[in-house]
């Protein structure tokens, strides 16, 4: 027999591996458990509250639109589990909600402008980058009395009022200080003078 061959229908037999551990839930080293990553990933969220919190938020800043619709599809499932949320928690969704709009005014007022537009039936919709890059087109200034940010703070103001029948579009905005805003009230006045920002 030439050395190096086997016989036809002989076969090595691998020693039995005594000396191999298994995990509690009998795999190998050479395999992954998932059991075992799960229970390890588990005890590290427990022992660090603080990082999984970072990186839920950093994930959900990278990933907003996603979040979202995580979110929405969780609440449409869970009805009972939403509920209980908000039973359990209101007082706390109360002030967080406060503290948003407190931050968020421009946000605010551009939503209550969407809904009223809507219930109105006028139509039109625009966005906060587009009121951002009307706001940097006029250079952060009030088009009646000239003041500029951060002196004054800019308000969305309708060229053509929604009582009047204007559109909620961007086309139909400009920027003025809450004086002159509130100094206008109703009145069909076009302060751009011909200089209408561009559409994005």
């Amino acid at each position: 027999m030439i050395r190096g061959t086997m016989p036809k229908g002989v076969y090595l037999r691998k020693k039995p591996a005594h000396n191999i551990k298994t995990c509690l839930h009998g795999v190998t080293p050479s395999r992954i458990c998932k059991k075992c990553s799960r229970e390890k990933w588990v005890r590290w969220e427990q022992e660090n509250p603080e990082k999984v919190r970072e990186k839920k938020v950093r994930w959900r800043q990278e990933n907003h639109e996603k979040a979202l619709e995580s979110s929405r599809k969780s609440r449409k499932a869970h009805p009972e589990t939403v509920l209980r949320y908000l039973q359990a928690n209101i007082d706390r969704i109360r002030d967080g909600l406060r503290r948003w709009k407190q931050a968020n005014r421009e946000k605010v007022r551009a939503h209550y402008h969407a809904r009223r537009a809507l219930k109105i039936g006028n139509g039109g919709r625009f966005t906060d980058k587009e009121w951002k890059l009307v706001k940097e087109f006029y250079e952060y200034t009030c088009l009646r009395c000239d003041r500029k940010e951060p002196e004054i703070k800019l308000t969305i103001d309708h060229v053509l009022p929604l009582a009047l029948g204007g559109r909620n579009s961007i086309d139909n905005i400009q920027p003025l200080c809450e004086f002159c805003n509130n100094s206008k009230h109703n009145k069909h006045i076009d302060y751009r003078e011909g200089r209408i920002a561009p559409c994005p």
